[in-house]
């Protein structure tokens, strides 16, 4: 469902995009989405901690590569 919210945000506004048309691309009901985020805003909250999540981790392994390499 988060796949299908990100998709839908390349097209338009957050405002724009309704819980039936995140569903409907998702294959999911309305019942489970409710079930599994209670909201459309709190859809939006976990898609920008996957977000954060994945930043972190790309910094993370950013900083574990030797430093020697990003010498000039």
């Amino acid at each position: 469902m988060r796949d299908a919210l990100s998709r839908l945000l390349k097209e338009r506004s957050f405002h724009d995009v309704t819980v039936s048309q995140i569903c409907e691309m998702s294959g999911t009901s309305n019942g489970a989405f409710m079930a599994r985020f209670g909201s459309k805003r709190a859809a939006l909250g976990k898609l920008f901690q996957r977000f954060c999540d994945d930043v972190l981790q790309t910094l993370r392994a950013l900083s574990s590569e030797n430093p020697r390499n990003h010498e000039q």
